[in-house]
């Protein structure tokens, strides 16, 4: 009765347009069409896979890369299509070992580098560990740096779990604006896993496809081994969606030449329950074919809320993965595994997702090969133990570790140590994981804040981002306060953006002249270090009013000037005539 309820609902709704097929027409920001960072080749050893570049290429250079390996890659077929202004490539990887890689195009038209596209596993037959996340809305713009946090914070959990691929099912970004995509791009690059991406109606922008050029292309399938994954974009529209005639016919075809394969995935934006447009395709029309196919499971985000329908096959839609919420609108993620039964296996339920406040990591030193240690906070407030690792990178080799086991020790290509630290988590227990090369004794060894201001017509408005470093085990925490007086402080509320940096905002009345403020940073070790300092307004609007006196002075003194020559000019050239 309730699904009768929510299909007559959403029947009510507009649909909005759709798209049909891979858009060929957009530039990736790399060259690379196929494969992405959000759309990967997996492959094992000895393995070929195809790879798609924007326009003609003909003097071809391939290899994949990582931290630890680099190797050359075989070209057995190109061809050009000059239709579509693509180069189709057939590449052949050799002995590799296992991991994710950047795969690099040489040629005579540049270096193309796609990070994170090429997985490569000894085999990918089943079970297969699926981390699925939906709604991350990243956004970096101000007054909403707390989701950039939160998709950061999703980068490491996922790494935490390192599941066989993860997936994010759309509205990877908050708004069209082409920063963003940027934005998720280079925190994408820090995954240690592949990722399956799609685009939700906030991944759609009149002012062109962010969304293929920078992340992944829609209306497109791969193969992870035995399991099908079929990414289907349902349209920029808000609350309802939309599949189109030439969707569901590409949707046919895509299946029909997968039967043999045991487990399809189809990865959709907008839940069936949305999907209406009575002069193209209904849901019960899409439904039919996905039964008819044998289809395993629909998984949808958008609602911001958990669904779970199991007839006649099974939909799940994911809530979102940040903020707040109650009941079924509390922000989560799933994981699962896909076994060779066929059965699923759910980490926590199938009817319920893990709440952010169920499982939370906290990491508090940069994972870039500059320290000598690294820290983490983690909680585990699920039923059940959860084990999971962390693939940091040291300036050194580490000498201990706390809270987790060092099982696996390799020297990067750039002479870093990579370490992989295994930690178990009991039900209900938190803990501080620390590895480190010596003992932490030294408080944070730079802290610098940095400041915009908003003068208002009452009040100035003061932004702040705190950098705070530490050599060996990384920030912990970073308080701020303000004072007008130096006598009565305040606190500002910080949002920690990632390991390093922190941000937000205070006002003052528009007479203060100045702000004293003081920093403490706090390492994972207990040391402190305080700094202090001021924030003046008058010499920056002082400034601003010299600038604009200065300007008009030079106007007064160069206008009548270019008037004067202009004078003479033509007076010169009415006396010659």
């Amino acid at each position: 009765m309730r699904k009768k309820c929510l299909f007559l609902l959403f029947f009510l709704l507009l649909s909005p347009f759709g798209l049909a097929g891979i858009n060929k027409k957009v530039r990736p920001v790399n060259g690379i069409l196929l494969p992405r960072i959000g759309f990967p080749a997996f492959i094992e050893p000895n393995s070929s896979f195809e790879v798609v570049l924007a326009g003609e290429i003909k003097q071809i250079r391939s290899s994949i890369e990582n931290d630890l390996s680099s190797y050359e890659l075989a070209l057995e077929r190109a061809s050009y299509n000059s239709s579509e202004n693509l180069t189709y490539l057939t590449l052949h990887a050799g002995d590799v070992n296992s991991g994710l890689y950047s795969l690099i195009i040489e040629s005579e038209k540049g270096v193309f580098r796609e990070p994170n596209c090429v997985s490569v596993k000894e085999s990918w037959e089943l079970p297969l560990t699926v981390f699925w996340v939906s709604d991350t809305h990243y956004d970096n713009s101000k007054g909403q740096l707390h989701l950039a946090a939160r998709f950061r914070r999703h980068i490491w959990t996922i790494n935490f779990f390192s599941p066989d691929f993860a997936i994010i099912t759309g509205d990877v970004c908050n708004n069209p604006p082409e920063g963003l995509f940027i934005g998720a791009y280079h925190e994408l690059m820090n995954l240690q896993c592949p990722i399956v991406l799609i685009p939700g109606n906030h991944d759609h922008s009149l002012k062109g496809d962010f969304f293929t050029k920078y992340l992944a292309p829609s209306n497109a399938s791969l193969d992870v081994g035995p399991v099908h994954i079929i990414c289907l974009d349902t349209g920029p529209g808000s609350l309802s969606g939309n599949i189109t005639k030439d969707q569901k016919e590409w949707l046919v075809k895509d299946l029909e030449s997968v039967s043999e394969k045991p487990i399809k995935m189809l990865l959709i934006h907008h839940p069936l329950f949305t999907i209406w447009n009575t002069t193209e395709v209904s849901v019960e029309e899409i439904v039919n074919i996905l039964v008819r196919y044998n289809v395993t499971m629909v998984l949808s985000g958008h609602m911001h809320e958990s669904y779970v329908f199991e007839d006649p096959i099974l939909m799940v839609t994911n809530p979102n993965s940040y903020g707040k919420g109650i009941e079924r609108a509390r922000p989560g993620f799933r994981v699962f595994e896909l076994t060779s039964s066929g059965e699923i296996k759910w980490l926590k339920s199938l009817y319920e997702p893990i709440y952010l406040e169920e499982f939370e990591i906290l990491v508090f030193q940069a994972n870039d090969g500059e320290a000598k240690g690294f820290s983490a906070y983690l909680y585990n407030g699920l039923p059940r133990r959860v084990s999971g690792k962390f693939r940091v990178k040291l300036a050194t080799e580490p000498l201990e570790a706390e809270g987790g086991k060092i099982i696996q020790l390799n020297r990067t290509r750039d002479g870093k140590f990579l370490v992989t630290l295994e930690v178990d988590l009991e039900p209900q227990q938190e803990k501080l994981v620390k590895v480190w090369a010596e003992e932490d004794v030294d408080p944070p060894h730079y802290i610098n804040l940095s400041k915009s201001i908003t003068y208002g017509a009452n009040t100035n408005v003061i932004w702040v981002n705190v950098t705070a470093r530490d050599r060996i085990l990384g920030v912990k925490n970073v308080t701020l306060k303000y004072s007008t007086n130096n006598a009565t402080w305040n606190d500002v509320q910080l949002i920690r953006l990632n390991e390093i940096l922190f941000t937000g905002r205070f006002q003052v009345q528009k007479d203060v002249p100045v702000v004293y403020y003081t920093i403490e940073a706090v390492d994972a070790a207990g040391n402190v270090e305080i700094r202090g300092g001021k924030i003046e307004f008058l010499p920056e609007v002082t400034e601003s009013e010299e600038a604009k006196q200065t300007l008009i002075t030079w106007k007064l003194i160069v206008i009548p000037a270019l008037i004067l020559i202009i004078l003479i000019i033509i007076m010169a050239r009415m006396k010659g005539r």
